[in-house]
């Protein structure tokens, strides 16, 4: 398993928390609480840390303003840590093992990303766990080595 998926995992989940409407409290917009798992409350408290979820009709909720900063706060936690583990991996280089389970991007041709801040790699994908159909945009690239045959990129 590559050690950002716990991240990619977290980050699905953030995507999935949405909003909610409920009559009479605010502007109606907020954010259920428990409906968030574990692990996303954890990350929401360490951004957060003061933050102290509102009772509503017996339930707990996020109020759409809290939700939004905080949101946008723990994306950008949670890319910062997986971009600087994805460079310490292209540093050290691949495994034999993570060589093996890796997908194989051929027909590669690198592109740079918007506001020239780095770069990807578009290509045809085979066994890539995510991807919908052959041709891909990887995420930001973190090292690559032509000759040898890898790149690494910041999710995996």
């Amino acid at each position: 398993m590559d050690p950002n998926e716990c991240d990619l995992d977290l980050l699905q989940r953030l995507r999935s928390a949405q909003p909610l409407w409920v009559d009479g409290h605010d502007d109606g917009t907020v954010v259920s609480w428990d409906d968030l798992d574990r692990d996303l409350r954890e990350t929401f408290l360490t951004v957060a840390p003061e933050f102290e979820p509102t009772r509503i009709d017996g339930g707990l909720y996020v109020t759409a303003f809290e939700w939004v900063f905080a949101y946008e706060d723990i994306w950008r936690l949670i890319t910062i840590r997986m971009r600087l583990r994805s460079l310490e991996l292209a540093v050290a280089g691949p495994t034999a093992t993570a060589l093996e389970r890796a997908p194989l991007l051929s027909r590669w041709v690198p592109v740079r990303s918007d506001g020239g801040n780095g770069a990807h790699l578009v290509g045809e994908v085979d066994a890539h766990p995510a991807a919908i159909g052959p041709l891909i945009h990887t995420s930001l690239l973190c090292g690559i080595d032509p000759q040898a045959g890898w790149a690494r990129t910041v999710s995996r």
